[in-house]
This record gives structure tokens, C-alpha cells and sequence, in this order.
């Protein structure tokens, strides 16, 4: 009885892909190692959780250098555009400077070759009056344009410093950025490292840890998580995804607008309804890539939602349907079921939203089927 049971078990150990240890059921195996073979899938799954938000925080620091990059073109830009508007304004303030010493030296001659008695006549007096009123008007003029010049310069100086001093700020930023970019990838690097290590030399010298409900929850999410990081990235995917569920058509599409009652609502996502009948049987929702569920619940406005992680700022939203069949933190295949409808009669609508970064996009531009 006790062979049959060894022998039964080897089969299992070879259907698991298990190296097979060929011990006797009389035989226990030490506690020690049971235990070590445990904390070593403990580690490999802490191991790709940590490299799961390494990444996803390098890939947001990543958006938000390529955004940083764009505001100090658009700083540099305009600082061109300043130091140009300075030298224009600068060479009208030199021009109006120019008049008024020419101006000045105008009237000093006047005043140089004007004799006394010439002053005391009446026709050459009021000539001469008349020319240095007309002067000291022209001179007024040139002044109140100086003046307006200078200070223009002025505002435009300070306006450039300021520009100058965000865009040092933003240099700082960027520095910032491309330093913690850095050591997220040095970190990165070790990990990946550290569960190469673990892979080359995986512990399965205990079977009896094979058994274990922790250890077999531990290893289906470890295979699911290293199904993703071995996947192509999601960007990839454009134009390939199948939708939650088949087959379907757009009811309302990306941008449509549409009157709730007294409110004007525009789509971040589509509407689409089942385009078949499931008055039998229902039908399940599924993931339309690899992913981690960041929320499972129900939303007012929205009923049963469940927003999934697809990787590099992408998030897919999925609302409306009946039942929830997954949990937040769950990490989800391609085409693995996280709803459900029930049964009806009519065929239910349901929304998917796509978003990249916090912005939505298009879903219809990523999908092939209806």
C-alpha cells in the first residue's frame, strides 16, 4: 500500500514538473527544508512585485522627463524670442538717445549764435522763439520715447531673468529626474539579477511544499507576473486587442455626446453592447491584456468597474456589467475573466475606457474585432 501511494505520487511529481524524489511515504522530509523552499518563493514573488512598481514608477518618471524636455524647449524658445524683442527695443532706445543729443546740440548752437541784439528785434526774436519752441517740443517727444524704450527694456529684462530662473528650476528637475531614473534602473538591474539567480537555481528539493495552498497561490501569481514581464509591452498591442467581450458593436463612440438628464456628458471611453443574445447562458467580461487589477468595486455612475494596470501609464477600464470576478491586486492574464453578466433577455451595454497617463484615448484605434 505504502509503494502504490510512492508511486502515485511520483506520477503527480512528474505531471508538475517537479525533479522527482524517490521517498518512501513512511519517510518525512525535514521541516527546515519545507520552510526554506517556502521563503524562497516568498522572495522571488517580493522580488517581481518590487521590480513591478521599480518599473512602473521609472515609466512615470520617464513621462514626466519627456514632459519636462518639452516645457524647457518651449522656456528656450521664448527666451530666444526675448533676447531678440531686448535687442530690437535696445537699438530703438540707442536711436531715441541719438535725437536727443543731437537735439540738445541744436539748440546750443542756436543759443551760441544768437547775438544779444538779435534777441531784442522783433521778426528774428520771434523766429528764433519759434525754433527752440518746436526744439524743446521735439525733444519732449524724443525724452517721453526714451523713456517708454528704457522701461519696455527694462520689463523684458526681468521677464527674460524670471524665464531664466523657471528654467534653471526646471534644469534642477531634470537633473532630479534623471538621477532617480538612474538608480531605479541600478536597482533594477540588481533584482533582476538576484531572480535570475533564483531561477538558475530554483528549491524544489521538498515536494511536500508543492502541496501547500500558500505555496500553490504563490506560484500561479509568480507565473502570471513573469507571463507579463516576458510580454510584449501593451503599446505594442494597437490595432491586435480582442474586446472584454465577443462579439460586440460601438454604441456610443469615443467623444460622443450625450444628454443625461439636464447634463451634457461627453465619452472618455466607448458603449458597446453584446451583439448576440445571453438570455441562457450570460456572458464573462475579460482582460484585454496582462495587468494588475488596481480596483475592483462598484462606482456610482458607473456600477461594477474594475480599472486594470496594463503597464507603462496605460489603464483599462471596464463598467456596467453584473458581477465582479476578480479582486483588486489580482494579476490578470489575457482573456481571463474579471466579470460577468447574468442572464437577460436584452442584451446589455457596458463601457471600456483606455487611458494613457491619465488621458483617454481612443479604444476603437486599438482592437480588430467587433
Amino acid at each position: 500500500m505504502n509503494r502504490l501511494r510512492a508511486f502515485r505520487n511520483t506520477v503527480l511529481l512528474i505531471f508538475l514538473g517537479v525533479p522527482v524524489l524517490w521517498v518512501s511515504a513512511d519517510e518525512k522530509m525535514p521541516e527546515k527544508n519545507a520552510d526554506a523552499t517556502v521563503e524562497r518563493v516568498k522572495e522571488k514573488h517580493t522580488l517581481l512585485l518590487t521590480l513591478e512598481e521599480l518599473e512602473r514608477k521609472q515609466a512615470e518618471n520617464e513621462h514626466k522627463q519627456r514632459f519636462l524636455e518639452k516645457d524647457i524647449r518651449r522656456i528656450e524658445e521664448r527666451l530666444e524670442q526675448f533676447e531678440g524683442m531686448i535687442e530690437k527695443h535696445s537699438a530703438r532706445l540707442e536711436e531715441s538717445r541719438s535725437q536727443v543729443r543731437n537735439i540738445l546740440e541744436s539748440v546750443a548752437i542756436i543759443r551760441m549764435r544768437t547775438p544779444i541784439d538779435a534777441l531784442l528785434s522783433g521778426r528774428e526774436l520771434h523766429n528764433n522763439v519759434r525754433v527752440r519752441e518746436l526744439l524743446s517740443h521735439v525733444m519732449g517727444r524724443v525724452q517721453l520715447r526714451c523713456r517708454a524704450d528704457s522701461d519696455r527694456e527694462l520689463a523684458l529684462t526681468e521677464l527674460r531673468e524670471g524665464f531664466g530662473r523657471v528654467e534653471d528650476q526646471l534644469g534642477d528637475k531634470r537633473l532630479q529626474l534623471t538621477q532617480a531614473i538612474e538608480i531605479a534602473e541600478q536597482m533594477r538591474e540588481g533584482l533582476d539579477r538576484r531572480l535570475k539567480e533564483i531561477n538558475t537555481h530554483p528549491d524544489k528539493s521538498n515536494a511536500a511544499a508543492w502541496y501547500s495552498p500558500e505555496y500553490s497561490k504563490l506560484r500561479k501569481e509568480i507565473k502570471t507576473m513573469e507571463a507579463w514581464r516576458g510580454a510584449k509591452a501593451f503599446v505594442s498591442q494597437k490595432g491586435k486587442l480582442k474586446w472584454p467581450v465577443v462579439p460586440v458593436r460601438i454604441e456610443r463612440k469615443f467623444g460622443e455626446s450625450e444628454k443625461v438628464g439636464k447634463t451634457r456628458l461627453t465619452h472618455r471611453g466607448v458603449v458597446l453592447r453584446i451583439a448576440e443574445s445571453i438570455a441562457r447562458e450570460g456572458r464573462s467580461v475579460r482582460s484585454v491584456y496582462h495587468g494588475r487589477v488596481v480596483f475592483a468595486d462598484t462606482l456610482p455612475g458607473y456600477g461594477k468597474m474594475v480599472v486594470i494596470d496594463h503597464g507603462d501609464g496605460h489603464h483599462g477600464v471596464y463598467a456596467g456589467f453584473d458581477e465582479l470576478r476578480t479582486k483588486k491586486n489580482v494579476v490578470v492574464a489575457p482573456r481571463e475573466r474579471i466579470g460577468f453578466f447574468r442572464p437577460k433577455r436584452r442584451a446589455p451595454s457596458f463601457v471600456f475606457e483606455l487611458l494613457e497617463h491619465g488621458n483617454p484615448l481612443d479604444p476603437a484605434r486599438w482592437f480588430t474585432n467587433y
